[in-house]
């Protein structure tokens, strides 16, 4: 009678066992499944941040742009006028306080000559804004080019990998299951013996 209550009591011990390891599994899952649908969420947040970035870029892109556009036409303009005001305005106001001799025409000569230079120099300001402009454009570009590539390489990971790590990893739970399983036929089958 004692030994059927041993019989009895190792089945009772072993189904509870089961039961408990069948139970971990499914946490198991579930723990494994939260944790893709983390690392899947933050993968869609860095593409959407990334598309923002792409949209202000390209916004920049364009503003760079039309700003090089326009200090050159304002260059061409300022370096138009700056020769005109050499060969023809210094150059009359120069004759004019040499024929004269009076001393507020070659002081009036004397600014104007000053008013190009500082304006040469505003010239000079322009040109290199300008040439920041043109620097900055190349990267600009790249800074979207990487941007593209690495939004091509997260959309990837989320539609290709993600579903491919789920497929593994139910496999590998389907694996662990039959596993289980087994060995609880192969302790029945002992304890049968």
């Amino acid at each position: 009678a004692e030994g059927g209550n041993d019989h009895k009591g190792f089945l009772s011990d072993f189904f509870r066992k089961m039961k408990v390891a069948g139970k971990t599994c499914v946490v198991k899952q579930q723990n494994v499944e939260a944790t893709l649908n983390d690392i899947e969420k933050q993968l869609e947040g860095h593409e959407l941040k990334l598309k923002i970035d792409i949209a202000m870029l390209n916004d920049l892109w364009d503003e760079n742009w039309e700003t090089f556009k326009e200090l050159t036409l304002y260059i061409k303009a300022a370096e138009v006028a700056i020769e005109r005001a050499r060969t023809s305005e210094l150059v009359e106001l120069q004759r004019k306080a040499e024929t004269s001799g009076k001393p507020e025409d070659a002081m009036l000569a004397d600014k104007f000559a000053k008013s190009i230079n500082q304006f040469e120099k505003r010239l000079n300001d322009l040109r290199l804004t300008r040439t920041s402009c043109l620097q900055s454009a190349p990267q600009i570009n790249m800074l979207i080019q990487n941007d593209e590539d690495l939004t091509m390489k997260l959309r990837s990971s989320i539609i290709i990998t993600m579903p491919l790590w789920r497929k593994k990893i139910a496999m590998s739970i389907a694996m662990a299951n039959n596993l289980e399983a087994a060995k609880a036929a192969n302790a029945v089958d002992d304890a049968t013996n």
